[in-house]
């Protein structure tokens, strides 16, 4: 199936293969993080969380095709 690529989507970040990504293999949000009095929410649906774990795992409002990242073993450019 191809090589793995991480998806930067926030609230997805899985890995996939173009083999299976669509477009609806993607779960995610297209908001940003909004930080608040101790609480975490995303702009684009107001799903909220007191702690980070629970902030990311945070299933996305929206459906579409991933994001790619790096692929499996492609390290970031240097700066």
């Amino acid at each position: 199936g191809g090589q793995e690529i991480t998806c930067r989507n926030n609230g997805c970040l899985k890995r996939y293969t173009e083999a299976t990504d669509g477009p609806l293999a993607c779960q995610f949000h297209p908001g940003e993080p909004v930080f608040q009095g101790g609480m975490r929410r995303w702009s684009c649906c107001n799903a909220w969380a007191r702690d980070w774990e629970t902030f990311l795992a945070l299933p996305g409002c929206v459906r579409g095709r991933h994001t790619p990242g790096r692929a499996e073993g492609e390290h970031p450019p240097s700066a």
